[in-house]
């Protein structure tokens, strides 16, 4: 059958992109195979490096022996990175496999016709972090979802001194490197343009937003429905956005950019409000301790939290509405 269209390079005729029927089983299979086996695998592997660079650990470990605070913390500075690299990097192979071996076509038509760590990518990067600040800016002033430390006395910025934090920002910007990016590969490269292949641009829009957003109903299960439904929410216009953006550029690059550098200053703001309230400088244990529902806070559907919804969904998806008509004109 002919294609109905593509959105960065032609597929030649003997491509064979999945449908959108497809996808809907597809995308949980490769998930899995990446973000769960080839996680674990990478968490193993980094447990494993700690290890054998600290053999006092791996004897205690053999003897059933209690492990101290400090050691726990350093198994978690292992592990999370052993994860990042093996899940994600497991999607970008997954992605790349599928768009060559399996499907027959090179990665230009998933909008990687250019180094994907080029000129562009940076440029957006700081576009993301701007971005990441007006909408973090409009939750605080709006709604308070986004709230900075309220007791000035247990506060101690002076924690932020110490050379280990500045190693850790560092180690977060690099696996972030790795962690948006593969996710635009993924989402907004292999599996929007194979949708738009088969079913046309809308439904490749639509259905590879929908699939990035569903498994982040993950991050906030258990949490209060209000916390839920805002954070699917504003991940679905994201999805969108980095739709728009890769779609109006021809490619995949402006939107990892823009991804990481969202992702960053997020990541960031969390982890040092976390770290000058309570003084705990490992990063592993204060990502363990974002994603857990028992330390977000009580959302409830009142007039701020309709305002602050609304207001981050206006900031997202207007330039997305920009982005898709610019193209439509050009």
């Amino acid at each position: 059958m002919p294609f109905k269209s593509h959105i960065y390079a032609p597929l030649p005729e003997s491509a064979k992109p999945v449908s959108g029927l497809w996808s809907f089983l597809q995308v949980p299979l490769l998930m899995f195979v990446s973000l769960i086996l080839l996680g674990a695998i990478g968490a193993i592997i980094g447990v494993l490096v700690m290890m054998l660079s600290s053999p006092g650990i791996a004897e205690t470990l053999s003897q059933g022996g209690k492990l101290a605070t400090e050691t726990r913390a350093q198994i978690i500075n292992y592990l999370l990175p052993g994860y990042v690299i093996g899940a994600f990097g497991g999607m970008f192979a997954v992605s790349f496999l599928k768009t060559g071996p399996f499907e027959k076509r090179r990665l230009a038509t998933i909008g990687l016709g250019k180094f994907l760590y080029g000129g562009a990518f940076w440029g957006w990067l700081l576009i993301g972090v701007l971005f990441a600040v007006a909408v973090s800016a409009s939750s605080h002033f709006i709604g308070g979802l986004a709230v900075g430390p309220t007791d000035e006395e247990s506060i101690d910025w002076s924690i932020l001194q110490n050379n280990s934090v500045f190693i850790g920002f560092g180690i977060l910007f690099l696996l972030l490197l790795i962690q948006a990016p593969a996710e635009e590969v993924f989402f907004r490269g292999w599996l929007m343009s194979a949708i738009s292949a088969r079913n046309g641009v809308f439904w490749g829009v639509a259905l590879s937003s929908f699939l990035f957003m569903a498994p982040h109903f993950f991050n906030t299960m258990g949490a209060t429905p209000a916390l839920t439904l805002y954070s699917l929410l504003s991940v679905g216009s994201l999805g969108l956005l980095f739709a728009a953006i890769s779609i109006a550029k021809g490619s995949i690059i402006p939107a990892a950019g823009f991804h990481t550098g969202y992702n960053f200053l997020l990541f960031s703001g969390a982890l040092i409000q976390g770290m000058v309230t309570t003084g705990e400088t490992n990063f592993g244990q204060m990502l363990i301790e974002m994603f857990d529902v028992n330390n977000m806070p009580e959302v409830t559907m009142d007039d701020k939290y309709w305002a602050d919804l609304g207001a981050r969904l206006a900031i997202t998806l207007l330039p997305a509405i920009y982005f898709f008509t610019r193209k439509r004109k050009s």
